[in-house]
């Protein structure tokens, strides 16, 4: 009886159901700014799907070792928000509406404080749909149709990076390395005030600085990670040479050693 009753309520709410579509584009995907002076930067937002959205735009702070973020941890005995930019930016419009096809620019406002001390702040720009128009095929076919009707609306988000310096410098990476079973796991730090974006290269000091290992690195400003390596050094190996190369040539390979335990 309650089979047969399940299939009768299957039948009554027939569904008649409409995708709406929300794709949207943001570009650039980053920018950076310098912090001894006020600066403006622009993103442009692009309704690539069938319907008219409105889209809203805010700062955003992701602290390194949050959900949000690369799996790393904060090394910085500063506040947790030491390198938060968002409490200094201005996003205007807040919120844009879009037909199919359309886009428009919204611009970011940086206005840092004097008190801000030198080193590399960052922030994230989000962008999320709010609303979809239903198409007006789709508002005729729940009139023409009976039983429950229903829209998909997909929403989706984007965040786009803005990184800001205030004076010079650049990372300061090292590493520490502990020797597992069949694998080698390594702290790698950076203490410096800039972020790592680039390639941690290993070579074989014993063996003409072979190269060994490849890894593509990402630190934010004080902060460390682990890595593990499928990779076991020879027994005679006490120590292995790092170069730290930043996919930004315009900045210096730096190069450590890093002692096996």
């Amino acid at each position: 009886m309650i089979k047969g009753l399940s299939v009768m309520l299957f039948a009554i709410l027939s569904l008649n159901a409409y995708a709406l579509g929300t794709s949207f584009l943001v570009a650039p995907t980053s920018a950076e700014v310098d912090l001894k002076k006020p600066n403006t930067v622009s993103f442009v937002v692009v309704n690539n799907g069938e319907n008219r959205i409105r889209v809203s735009a805010s700062p955003i702070y992701f602290p390194a070792g949050s959900k949000f973020m690369p799996p790393m941890q904060s090394i910085s005995t500063e506040k947790d928000d030491y390198d938060d930019l968002s409490k200094y930016m201005v996003v205007s419009p807040k919120v844009v509406s879009l037909k199919a096809g359309e886009r428009r620019t919204v611009r970011v406002s940086i206005r840092p404080n004097s008190e801000l001390t030198d080193g590399e702040y960052r922030a994230h720009v989000l962008f999320s749909t709010l609303d979809i128009e239903r198409p007006a095929s789709a508002k005729k076919n729940k009139k023409a149709n009976e039983g429950l009707n229903m829209s998909l609306s997909f929403k989706t988000e984007t965040g786009v990076v803005v990184y800001g310096s205030k004076g010079s410098g650049a990372s300061k990476m090292e590493a520490k390395c502990h020797l597992l079973k069949d694998k080698t796991k390594m702290e790698i730090i950076n203490s410096g005030l800039w972020r790592f974006d680039g390639w941690l290269t290993v070579y074989d000091p014993n063996n003409g600085n072979k190269k060994m290992i490849e890894e593509k690195v990402f630190l934010t400003r004080q902060s460390k990670k682990e890595l593990l390596l499928n990779w076991v050094p020879s027994a005679d190996q006490k120590s292995i040479k790092i170069d730290w190369v930043p996919l930004d040539t315009k900045l210096k390979k730096t190069t450590s050693v890093c002692n096996v335990s």
